[in-house]
């Protein structure tokens, strides 16, 4: 019997987690078998299947139906948007999952946009030594008041690694400006 419906979320997920652990890691943590996305708010005390069944990670055919693709659960990958929408469209399931296994790192992807945005923002490498000359409770403190203070916590999509990056390289100038006219005026 050929299957016509999509096989759940977690169903992709616990057979990618028996044939090829690249993809799947943890099956308490749903994440885009590409590039690594994961959102916080899928990390519940709900059970593995609740919290990949509620990712945001779209079904993704690796061999499309419209090209004879089937529903099994065998030809699927979860991906974010971003990799569903940048896959290869293609009749090779052995190029799909090379493409999949080699995609760029989210978080390499963020870091790699935000060294760039830094400079964009007048942040200059000096500015960052100086960070880096603080130790992790003083900076995290001191940058936590400042987002406070700025009310970036009440922001409805709040600061974080997930957002745009030269918005955050903007924050981070505001903040190295706000704290090294604070440690002026303590000097």
């Amino acid at each position: 019997m050929v299957r016509t419906s999509r096989p759940s979320r977690f169903a992709i997920a616990c057979y990618w987690a028996q044939h090829e652990r690249r993809f799947v890691c943890d099956l308490n943590e749903p994440e885009c078998f590409a590039c690594g996305y994961w959102n916080e708010r899928w990390d519940d005390k709900k059970s593995p299947s609740e919290r990949w069944d509620r990712s945001r990670l779209e079904r993704a055919h690796i061999i499309a139906d419209s090209i004879g693709g089937s529903c099994e659960v065998q030809n699927f990958l979860l991906l974010c948007r971003q990799c569903h929408r940048e896959a290869p469209m293609t009749n090779s399931r052995e190029l799909m999952l090379a493409w999949a296994r080699n995609r760029e790192a989210h978080i390499s992807k963020i870091f790699r946009e935000f060294k760039f945005a830094l400079p964009r923002a007048g942040v200059t490498e000096q500015d960052i030594e100086k960070l880096d000359a603080l130790d992790y409770k003083t900076f995290a403190s001191a940058f936590k008041k400042h987002l406070r203070r700025r009310q970036f916590d009440r922001h409805p999509h709040q600061f974080g690694l997930l957002g745009d990056c030269d918005a955050a390289a903007w924050i981070c100038r505001d903040f190295i400006t706000s704290y090294q006219s604070k440690m002026r005026k303590n000097a």
